[in-house]
């Protein structure tokens, strides 16, 4: 592909690959690319090397992976395609392709976004080390072998450090589920106190008392500049008081609740007290914000109509917090799902080094051992006879 120097030149090359005219197209991840349809007679894709990133294997992958293609549509049931993947023993290949699967699990942790994960391996942390280079060149497959340990039991060391951070997040969650009830109680309480108050002064009437009167509803206008007044002066001390702290100013008495206002930088902020003090949202005011009296009064009551809401609110958290604490709990039960494997990691890298110091010391020493955490492996594949180490 990269003989296709210009756009005309590469179109004529798509055509005709897609003409099956030419049966084999060699191109590079950046070359092949988007952009690259040639889908139409294609059967089988060859990775001859391994790229840095999964989204280039997947970039690579899209080239065949696509609709257009002749053959599904002669036979849709039975179409496939091959996709091969080439690696050389004791080479670098293998070492790229972990790279990538490291750097994929690492990418398919995050995409899962699972809520007890609070980790995500380091997806960098496995890039390539000199180390494995030298070891790949030695032709000592010991050497190769104490190498490749060295790096599962990094990486094995890794996720035992992330499992217990895990755990350490999990006790203090499982510390805070446990609470759920009483949070919940103390909720109930407040808003089934704040209920009560509000139906105590139910009136069939608008009544809103300040300091120095009391306003109906046809008295709506004089309780705007009444209110404004309360504004200003908040607005003042906020700008006399070297404190920071903000200064409430009382504003009146409405459906049973005192009412104050306090300045904080360029915002106003209503307070409703009860049988606790709230600062609701909508009775935040930017001081450039248009101010109605009716709007307000509105705010209000929006505010207090919601008590109901929110003390139902409580305990659908309490139920939601109950069951995640059963499933918290079960995780933190769980124990590390590779100790054995870290274990055995553990004593292989301490024996293959006393293995390679035996080797160093006599020239004609033949290694017969293996480790055992690779047993399963051997075991998987009988084919794969133990074989003697000779020094070399």
């Amino acid at each position: 592909m990269h003989e296709a120097t210009t756009d005309l030149k590469k179109a004529r090359m798509f055509q005709e690959m897609n003409r099956g005219e030419i049966s084999i197209l060699f191109a590079s991840t950046a070359k092949a690319g988007a952009g690259t349809n040639v889908q139409r007679r294609l059967v089988a894709e060859h990775h001859l090397d391994v790229p840095w990133r999964p989204s280039d294997l997947e970039q690579r992958e899209g080239r065949i992976l696509r609709q257009g293609n002749l053959f599904y549509e002669q036979d849709p049931d039975g179409f496939e395609v091959e996709i091969l993947r080439y690696a050389t023993k004791q080479s670098y290949d293998s070492r790229m392709w972990q790279t990538i699967e490291y750097k994929a699990a690492g990418i398919e942790q995050f995409r899962r976004g699972d809520m007890l994960q609070r980790v995500i391996e380091d997806v960098a942390g496995e890039a390539a080390n000199a180390a494995e280079m030298k070891a790949a060149a030695t032709g000592n497959p010991l050497i190769f072998l104490q190498v490749k340990l060295a790096a599962d039991l990094k990486k094995t060391e890794a996720l035992f450090a992330n499992h217990k951070r895990n755990q350490y997040a999990l006790e203090s969650r499982v510390a805070w589920l446990a609470a759920a009830d009483e949070r919940a109680d103390r909720a109930a309480v407040k808003w089934q106190a704040e209920i009560a108050r509000r139906a105590r002064h139910e009136s069939p009437t608008f009544q809103f008392r300040t300091s120095t009167s009391l306003y109906g509803e046809k008295d709506r206008d004089a309780l705007m500049a009444d209110v404004l007044g309360s504004m200003q002066r908040a607005i003042e001390r906020r700008a006399s008081d070297l404190t920071g702290q903000p200064s409430r100013v009382y504003v009146g008495r409405y459906r049973g609740f005192e009412i104050d206002v306090f300045a904080r930088r360029d915002q106003l902020q209503f307070g409703v007290k009860g049988e606790g003090l709230h600062e609701p949202e909508n009775l935040r005011y930017w001081v450039t914000d248009k101010f109605s009296v009716n709007g307000f009064v509105s705010r209000i009551d929006n505010f207090v109509q919601r008590f109901e809401v929110w003390r139902d609110d409580a305990e659908d958290t309490r139920r939601r917090e109950q069951a995640e604490h059963g499933r918290v709990r079960a995780e933190l039960a769980k124990p590390f799902s590779k100790q054995q494997q870290l274990e055995e990691l553990r004593a292989d890298v301490r024996d293959v080094m006393a293995e390679l110091k035996l080797m160093q010391a006599d020239d004609a020493y033949v290694s017969a051992w293996r480790p055992r955490s690779q047993r399963e492996e051997v075991e998987a594949n009988p084919c794969e006879q133990a074989r003697p180490m000779r020094a070399r």
